[in-house]
């Protein structure tokens, strides 16, 4: 924004010789006071191309932190994006583990039934509870509770 503006001038003031109450000698000239002032402008700004150097490198720093932003915004909803599809498949497979539950307690439920029956032994019935506790510990602690016989 600044680039583009125009180059401060610069004012001087100055004085010189001394006042006429003094005796002048050949070292120490005198006469009325004088007093000086100037006003420059820097024209090297303009001349030699300083000045379209100067706005272009900041349109140029303008458009790099434009894109830093924008690489930024993306970046941050690529990440939300991903947490959503990282939420969504948690969700499918506590769904799918809630079902594998269901299935191996239904499995337990028949081959208890089979062992009453006298058609397989306890060892069976054993299988089924160890796979019914191991499925338990994936679901998660407190979800499913085993039941002891």
């Amino acid at each position: 924004m600044t680039a583009g503006l125009p180059p401060n001038p610069t004012l001087s003031t100055g004085g010189s010789l001394m006042p006429l109450n003094r005796r002048f000698t050949v070292t120490r000239q005198g006469g009325p006071p004088q007093f000086d002032a100037g006003a420059a402008f820097p024209i090297d700004w303009f001349l030699f191309g300083k000045r379209a150097a100067a706005v272009m490198a900041a349109e140029k720093s303008v458009d790099v932190a434009a894109a830093g932003f924008s690489d930024l915004v993306r970046q941050r909803i690529a990440g939300t994006i991903s947490a959503f599809y990282d939420v969504l498949e948690a969700q499918a497979t506590l769904q799918l583990a809630r079902e594998d539950m269901n299935n191996l307690s239904e499995l337990e439920k028949i081959t208890a039934n089979r062992v009453e029956l006298g058609g397989v032994g306890t060892v069976e019935l054993d299988a089924c509870a160890c796979r019914f506790s191991a499925a338990g510990a994936k679901c998660g602690p407190g979800k499913w509770r085993w039941k002891a016989r």
